[in-house]
Formats: structure tokens, sequence, C-alpha cells
């Protein structure tokens, strides 16, 4: 089972995938880092904005997912979700 380690919001250097939907965004794009141990290995995963609201609103605690899982899992559902998140953001925000 992994160990969360730290969870900061970030402004990346440099491009990332997210974890929860597998999508790419370019360096200096808003997101949250979360630093974990599993069974040793020591790993940092990006989520995106919109799958950190996602997870606050669609998921349990006790949920895992893999790489991507959010999106793919149910995706009409998340689809409806980025939408609401991505098309009412504040001008200048990625």
């Amino acid at each position: 089972m992994s160990e969360i380690l730290s969870a900061s919001t970030v402004v990346t250097r440099k491009p990332h995938r997210c974890w929860g939907c597998g999508r790419r965004f370019p360096a200096k794009t808003e997101m949250t880092a979360v630093a974990s141990k599993d069974m040793g290995s020591l790993t940092t995963d990006y989520w995106c904005e919109t799958c950190e609201s996602f997870m606050a609103a669609a998921c349990h605690a006790d949920d895992r997912f893999g790489d991507g899982d959010l999106r793919h899992n149910d995706e009409a559902e998340w689809e409806a979700h980025r939408a609401k998140v991505e098309d009412h953001r504040p001008e200048g925000r990625e």
C-alpha cells in the first residue's frame, strides 16, 4: 500500500502528464504534486485541477486508481466534470 508523504500545489517547470487522466500539460501549469512511497520506491505524481476536483466530488477515500483511470473508468462522467471545471475558469488561468 502506498503512503503519501506530501501533496502541494505547484507551477510545473517542465511538461508533466496527469496521473488521473493521462493528459499532457505544458510547463508552467498549476498542478498538484503528490510524493509517495510504495514498497521502498519514492515517486512523485502530478494531478490536474480537473482530476483533483473530480476525485473530491466522485471518489471515496479508499478508492484505488491506476494511471489514467479517473478519466477512462467513466469517461462520460469525467468529461462532463471537465467541461464544468475547465470551461468556467477565470481569465489567465491554465
